[in-house]
């Protein structure tokens, strides 16, 4: 009885390298999106700093540090701005990088589906000459019987 072997084998682990090299692409670039994400909110908790130093207080107004923190506003808003950019880039990466995972799972389904209903086949060919050989078997022995 032949042992079965699924002639696209290397095929599978290939794609299947490829999927979990597409998995690791897209943990990356998760990262990268919480990182970003990480900075965007410090630099909100800075921006909401300078505003109440901003506020004018009750008494003497100290102009001096009223425009300093005025200043550090902008340039935090500015760089804000450009991490919501760069967020919005990594959040576009991390769309496709989704995408050729999907579709490299999908390849390796594929190929799992093929290999399994060839293994069906192969087995249901085995047992089918199994019972041939048992059928002339047994029929070997009745005619010993029926001569005998």
């Amino acid at each position: 009885m032949t042992r079965f072997r699924f002639r696209l084998e290397s095929l599978l682990r290939l794609a299947t390298a490829q999927r979990n090299t597409r998995r690791q692409e897209l943990a990356q670039a998760l990262q990268a999106e919480r990182i970003v994400q990480a900075q965007i909110d410090r630099l909100q908790r800075e921006l909401d700093r300078a505003l109440r130093q901003r506020q004018p207080g009750i008494g003497v107004v100290d102009v001096d540090r009223l425009l300093d923190a005025a200043r550090e506003q902008l340039l935090l808003a500015a760089q804000k701005q450009h991490l919501e950019q760069q967020l919005e880039q990594v959040r576009q990466e991390v769309r496709r990088r989704q995408q050729l995972l999907a579709e490299a799972d999908r390849q390796v389904r594929l190929l799992e589906r093929l290999r399994d209903k060839q293994r069906r086949r192969h087995q249901q060919q085995l047992l089918r000459q199994e019972q041939k050989l048992l059928d002339e078997i047994a029929n070997g022995l009745n005619y010993r019987e029926a001569m005998g």
